[in-house]
């Protein structure tokens, strides 16, 4: 039906394309005679002529129209098929045919085998087994447990040449020997230092260990030092003097140095020890800061190396000196000039005891 709808549509427009102005003016009844009786129909003009209109109507149909139909029916709204309508096999994607993967084989696990147990050798048992595993606990004794934490430094030999010419010097000094100080550990001072270890229960090997070195210097310097004076006495002497000012080269009230300030203070209760600061520091015997007591003498390195200023140590951590700057004043070990400045310091009172 719409096939024939279309065809004589299109006759008709063909036909009007082709006819006149006045042709184009065709009623229904002409159409339909021009349908059934052939090609040609004839129509007045406007200006009352015949006219003859030539209208092709080969191949067409004759549509069903409806007699109370005067317009043409509107052709019915199109419907979109979303159907996906086959392509031409030209037109279609050549799509690759992929090869199935080949499928993951999970590696073999690698087994160990197990050290075979010789024949000869017997698996240990679960007992033997606890028996290794459990460390073995030494008991130790009491006593030994005493012993170990009471056990004395280490007592090292030594055989410098200075401390050896020190030795031979305070043989001398105790009469166990004649030899000059060579600082040579000779036979002849192997005898004599034999002969000092076995009088003060030492261990008797000649050999010059720290433990005979200490004994040696002390017993030498309670022979040679200061005695019958107290440290007590030096430091009150010391203080009387607080304001007396600093002369280079001064040995009096008047005018003090460092070094003749330490003589005349001991000089004053009948002790008698060098002049100057570098030798007063090799008189009697040494002791460290925490053996530091009343009446011992503190020395500092100053305006040249070594032992180059001295004072007199009056206890709680301060001393006596003659500074420079300020005269006969009491200072602090601790402060900090004189603290990075400290060189040493030597017991020259027997009465201050010996050093353990």
């Amino acid at each position: 039906m719409h096939n024939k709808l279309a065809l004589f549509t299109l006759g008709l427009f063909l036909a009007t394309m082709s006819l006149p102005c006045d042709a184009a003016k065709l009623t229904k009844a002409q159409l339909e005679e021009i349908y059934n009786n052939g090609n040609t129909t004839s129509s007045v003009s406007s200006t009352g002529a015949n006219v003859e209109t030539r209208v092709s109507t080969k191949r067409i149909i004759k549509p069903n129209i409806s007699a109370k139909t005067t317009s043409t029916a509107s052709p019915k709204p199109k419907v979109e098929n979303n159907t996906p309508q086959p392509q031409p096999a030209s037109q279609q994607p050549v799509v690759k045919e992929q090869a199935a993967p080949k499928p993951i084989t999970q590696p073999k696990p690698v087994v160990i085998a197990k050290p075979s147990t010789p024949a000869n050798v017997s698996t240990p048992t679960a007992e033997a087994k606890k028996e290794i595993a459990k460390p073995k606990v030494v008991k130790t004794s009491k006593a030994k447990k005493q012993a170990v934490k009471t056990t004395k430094p280490e007592n090292k030999t030594t055989t410098s040449t200075w401390k050896v010419k020190v030795a031979q010097k305070n043989l001398r000094i105790l009469g166990l020997s004649n030899e000059p100080s060579t600082g040579k550990l000779t036979a002849t001072t192997k005898d004599a230092l034999i002969a000092f270890q076995k009088k003060y229960k030492l261990t008797a090997k000649g050999e010059l260990n720290d433990e005979t070195y200490t004994k040696l210097n002390w017993e030498a310097f309670a022979k040679t030092g200061i005695k019958n004076i107290k440290g007590s006495d030096i430091v009150a002497k010391a203080a009387k003097y607080k304001g007396v000012p600093y002369v280079f080269g001064g040995t009096t009230p008047k005018g003090f140095d460092c070094s003749g300030y330490v003589q005349y203070v001991f000089k004053e209760l009948g002790g008698t020890i060098t002049r100057t600061a570098d030798t007063q520091a090799e008189e009697g015997v040494f002791v460290n800061q925490k053996q530091l007591k009343p009446g011992d003498l503190v020395f500092f390195t100053t305006y040249e190396p070594g032992a180059s200023h001295v004072g007199i140590y009056a206890g709680n951590g301060q001393f006596w000196n003659a500074s420079s700057s300020r005269g006969v004043v009491l200072y602090k070990l601790s402060d900090d000039y004189w603290r990075t400045r400290y060189y040493g310091a030597r017991r020259v009172l027997v009465s201050n005891g010996e050093i353990n």
